[in-house]
């Protein structure tokens, strides 16, 4: 099972609300599953990814189904949730980023 990193900077302003915030990212369902689940709850695939979101962890919080990327909980919804509110002055400088080669940009 391979992990993916994602980044969220200061969402929780967005939305005002982290319950709105995770539905937003792709959380359907309020189940914690401690290891990977067996198939999707949403669409019965069986291959997962994990997701780490830097900023509020320092270790993945979700597996994610690579057929349809519906996130489910590692932990509880309501731990996760008090993840955001702790969000303080995130930010990112473009100049770290990398540019993409032609082949990774959509046409």
């Amino acid at each position: 099972m391979e992990n993916r990193v994602a980044t969220i900077f200061e969402l929780n302003q967005v939305f005002n609300n982290p319950g709105l915030v995770l539905d937003a990212l792709g959380v359907v369902e309020d189940t914690v599953f401690r290891n990977c689940p067996k198939e999707c709850t949403h669409c019965e695939c069986k291959k997962f990814e994990t997701l780490e979101l830097v900023g509020l962890s320092n270790k993945p919080l979700f597996y994610e189904c690579v057929a349809c990327g519906t996130l489910h909980l590692k932990y509880r919804r309501g731990w996760v949730e008090k993840q955001f509110t702790k969000i303080k002055g995130l930010w990112t400088n473009p100049n770290d980023w990398e540019e993409p080669n032609e082949d990774s940009l959509l046409n």
